[in-house]
């Protein structure tokens, strides 16, 4: 896992990635919807990815999923205080 934090005029950009398995063509366009989910037989609901998008909205931010060929890579934005 990797965390990068840049503080810009009016916001701080946050990436968060792992060079795990990438997120799939069709299920990138997915993700932040509440209740998709690829691993419901062990447990997952689907909520997790909309609550925080939720979260960070709510807060004057922003969450998204970068493109990348490996991994997998997300761009939170927050507002400066």
């Amino acid at each position: 896992m990797r965390l990068e934090a840049v503080a810009e005029e009016t916001s701080v950009k946050m990436t968060i990635s792992n060079d795990g398995d990438p997120i799939s063509e069709p299920n990138r366009e997915k993700i932040f919807d509440a209740f998709f989910t690829t691993r419901r037989d062990t447990g997952g609901t689907g909520m997790g990815l909309s609550i925080v998008q939720a979260v960070m909205t709510s807060h004057g931010g922003s969450i998204r999923l970068l493109p990348t060929n490996e991994g997998v890579t997300f761009e939170l934005q927050f507002p400066a205080a």
